[in-house]
């Protein structure tokens, strides 16, 4: 059960992306997440969990691969978006409505998750809320994807710093807390919740032209 403070920030976030999902967010190709599914097929397993898995990007390319997917995402929007690309595509996944600080899944459901953009927007305690909920759901030796902002990023100036909380947090005009991580943070993250490093970490974005967001890959212990 999460606390009231970030269970506010959740109806921050789901309000902004609600808005967002509803003008059409979009996304092209995302050539350093292919590179991890052509990598780690084989070591996936069949069961994946998409945490904010939005309007279907890389669900899609999942249960494309023949993985059985679920998306977990905090918007209504988002998820009746990626439900009529999966029928327009023929393909098949399983749509959640939720929220990754209190995943609706028993322990050691998953053999692997992935999460791409997502756990960026927390303050520090929400972020270690989403390792350890993450860490909860997946299976022993499963692999764990994950993208966040790095800080090398380019801060917008209207972003104000979020003081009292470790590390770079931000509040955005919208609201949304959005935590720029370090190399060491993640070390940590992983460290503190049983995840071990496989894939050092790569601060590149999707079309690999210029830094400012980690990609990482753990393996639970």
């Amino acid at each position: 059960m999460t606390n009231k403070k970030i269970q506010s920030d959740v109806a921050i976030t789901r309000k902004d992306w609600e808005n967002r999902y509803q003008k059409s967010w979009g996304g092209g190709r995302d050539f350093v997440f292919e590179d991890f599914l052509k990598k780690y097929k084989t070591k996936l397993g069949p069961k994946i969990l998409d945490i904010g898995s939005g309007e279907g990007r890389h669900m899609l390319q999942l249960a494309q691969a023949g993985f059985n997917v679920v998306g977990l995402e905090l918007t209504k929007t988002g998820i009746e978006t990626a439900n009529k690309k999966l029928k327009a595509r023929k393909l098949h996944a399983n749509l959640v409505l939720g929220d990754a600080h209190d995943l609706p899944f028993v322990n050691q459901y998953f053999d692997s998750v992935v999460s791409i953009q997502v756990f960026q927007f927390n303050d520090w305690k929400g972020a270690e809320l989403c390792f350890s909920e993450t860490n909860r759901v997946l299976k022993k030796k499963g692999l764990f994807f994950l993208r966040v902002k790095s800080t090398t990023a380019k801060v917008p100036a209207v972003n104000k710093l979020v003081k009292n909380d470790r590390g770079a947090t931000y509040r955005t005009p919208e609201g949304n807390k959005a935590h720029f991580f370090t190399a060491k943070e993640l070390f940590c993250l992983g460290k503190k919740n049983g995840l071990k490093i496989i894939q050092e970490p790569i601060d590149l974005t999707p079309n690999k032209k210029e830094q400012g967001q980690w990609n990482i890959v753990f393996q639970k212990n």
